[in-house]
């Protein structure tokens, strides 16, 4: 599975960037049986 994501420049600059990506990830590990989701954007948090 495919997950992508994007916020607007200034939610990024507010650090919701981040905070979705946090929130996304909690979200496929508690509601989806995926085991490998791919995080397809150019910047990943934490990488």
């Amino acid at each position: 599975m495919d997950v992508s994501w994007w916020v607007t420049p200034a939610a990024y600059e507010a650090g919701f960037y981040v905070k979705l990506y946090d929130a996304l990830r909690h979200w496929l590990a508690t509601e989806f049986p995926f085991t490998a989701p791919y995080y397809s954007n150019n910047e990943i948090p934490g990488s």
